[in-house]
């Protein structure tokens, strides 16, 4: 045993991870197929028998409708139970998340910012509306070419929803058309939303934040990455928005509190690569929606308390959704990622002896070799007929 470390490294390094040789598989389809055995005294036919059952149904599975569930079709391991809502059109993504809503609902009615800003907010996320507000830019520009930057997103966010509303209702005048939805879209949603307390969707279980937040788990963390900053929050609220209408749009949001983004002030990074959160720090802009696609679950864990006076800064710690595994690839698998390569030969005759075929030295030694084996051949034969012929006159 005392040389088993040694061996191991090179071991692992010219078989490569141990799950892709070990007799496990094997092991486990061998008790599938003891599992079939229902005659003892003739165990290959049985296993025969119930193959060919198990192919047929397998083959006749197929031919089923797609709301009958067979073994092919089984949900996975963590399947979060959600379903991809049917439209009788295409739409967009933002509309058609898989996901699932839990827990007793109620109904809630938006104020007025808050109506104008989820509005605005599902416009200026959603890619088939990007080219409208690249016209409003440009016309406000064109009207207004000294207004600051700071001033055209305040102007964008009050006004934008309502002028594209109006420029689609005078697109008859310009001969333009467009599909049932984005007019839905455009004409804004209810003002009533159904909230829930838990939505499942991507290896993800967000729940809203509770009263009491002296619980074991904490689902109510998320986080937002953009390009330039990272947006820390608690979900304060799940909501489910409709769009009235033909088509029925509906789309999930969350509404969160967030922490103050700005580096060195509510949010720092540790010399370890822990990401800290100043707790009592909160961000002044009113920007509480977000959808639901957009969001990765953090848990926030505070340090022990040492002192009278709780530490202000919290861990953020990125949340791994359920059946993926994130890893750093830092090196080439040792193993061969294909089997239909085939390798050069080498032709090299460094290591091969060569032979002179000319040299007439060598066939004199191959012949008076070839001399000496015959003539062993024949004393042995000779020897073993003495022996035989002593033994019969005995």
């Amino acid at each position: 045993m005392e040389h088993l470390p040694i061996h191991l490294p090179r071991e692992a390094a010219l078989g490569g991870p141990v799950q892709y040789r070990w007799m496990y598989p094997f092991e486990r389809y061998m008790f599938h197929l003891k599992k079939k055995v229902k005659n003892l005294s003739k165990v290959e036919g049985s296993i025969v028998a119930q193959s060919i059952n198990e192919e047929t149904s397998h083959f006749s599975a197929y031919y089923f409708a797609p709301n009958v569930q067979t073994k092919a079709r089984k949900p996975g391991r963590y399947d979060d139970g959600g379903v991809r809502p049917f439209y009788h059109t295409s739409v967009p993504d933002i509309f058609s998340q898989i996901g699932r809503l839990s827990g007793k609902k109620r109904e809630v009615w938006f104020t007025d910012q808050e109506f104008n800003h989820i509005h605005t907010y599902i416009l200026r996320n959603c890619d088939d509306v990007i080219p409208f507000e690249k016209i409003f830019d440009d016309q406000v520009s064109g009207a207004y070419p000294n207004m600051t930057e700071a001033r055209k997103e305040e102007m964008k966010q009050t006004q934008y929803a309502n002028w594209l509303k109006y420029y689609i209702k005078s697109a008859a005048s310009r001969q333009e058309h467009y599909p049932t939805w984005f007019e839905e879209l455009v004409g804004g949603p209810l003002s009533r939303a159904m909230a829930y307390p838990m939505y499942c969707t991507r290896g993800y279980v967000f729940i809203k934040r509770p009263g009491i937040t002296n619980r074991k788990t904490v689902n109510y963390g998320v986080v937002v990455r953009t390009d330039s900053i990272d947006y820390y929050g608690e979900i304060t609220d799940i909501l489910e928005v409709e769009y009235p209408g033909v088509i029925n749009l509906k789309c999930i949001l969350f509404k969160c509190d967030w922490y103050d983004p700005r580096v060195g002030r509510g949010v720092r990074l540790t010399k370890y690569g822990v990401t800290e959160i100043n707790s009592t720090k909160q961000l002044r802009k009113y920007d509480p929606f977000i959808l639901a696609s957009q969001a990765a679950q953090v848990c926030y864990i505070p340090y022990p308390q040492v002192g009278v006076r709780q530490y202000p800064w919290i861990t953020a710690h990125q949340i791994n959704p359920r059946s993926r595994v994130d890893g750093v690839k830092e090196k080439e698998p040792l193993q061969q990622i294909a089997v239909n390569e085939i390798t050069q030969v080498d032709q090299s005759v460094g290591d091969i002896p060569l032979v002179d075929i000319e040299n007439i030295e060598l066939e004199e030694i191959w012949e008076n070799a070839e001399d000496e084996e015959d003539g062993e051949e024949f004393e042995d034969q000779n020897d073993s007929a003495s022996s035989d012929y002593s033994s019969d006159s005995e």
